[in-house]
């Protein structure tokens, strides 16, 4: 029975409706070696599923959030959206442009969704975020970060916006 309600479980973690299932007495002995290797493979092949299905969500959540920090800073850099979408895909965000921070894979030591390096992002986000709060506004603590997704979306957007586009060399940028 175990396995079976662990089987359920782990298609609920989907929203896949899984009655529990009910255990039936084996036929035979042939029939009770089936049902005893049976339900364990059912459930761990639920379990696979159920964690492929949590990636891809992690996955999406990521990127509505560096979407989302694109889409904070249009405020004080109205369109750069464009720019910083397609430049992330090519850079660090990976070919989908969904993926979380990353380092740079030819150890250059940039890293991020624009793939900045460090001191390079610290320059532009210190100009950005005074340029951001004299113009009226208010940049979050936890933007100054080169972890940042935020913080990171107002050292490209200040950049692109100051003519600063030959800090990469991405084919979207």
């Amino acid at each position: 029975m175990f396995y079976r309600h662990r089987y359920a479980d782990h298609r609920a973690v989907r929203g896949v409706e899984t009655p529990r299932p009910v255990g039936r007495e084996p036929r035979n002995c042939a029939d009770a070696d089936y049902l005893s290797d049976l339900w364990p493979e059912r459930s761990y092949a639920a379990r696979v599923a159920a964690q492929e299905w949590l990636r891809d969500q992690r996955t999406l959540e990521e990127q509505r959030s560096w979407l989302a920090a694109i889409a904070e800073v249009q405020a004080a850099w109205p369109g750069t959206d464009g720019w910083l979408t397609s430049c992330s895909k090519t850079e660090g965000a990976g070919r989908s442009g969904e993926a979380p921070w990353v380092p740079n894979r030819q150890g250059s030591g940039a890293g991020g969704w624009l793939q900045f390096m460090e001191s390079t992002f610290w320059r532009m986000f210190t100009a950005g975020k005074a340029d951001a709060e004299a113009r009226g506004f208010i940049v979050p603590e936890s933007a100054a970060s080169w972890y940042s997704r935020i913080g990171q979306a107002i050292a490209g957007a200040w950049g692109v916006s100051n003519g600063r586009r030959g800090e990469w060399s991405g084919a979207g940028c």
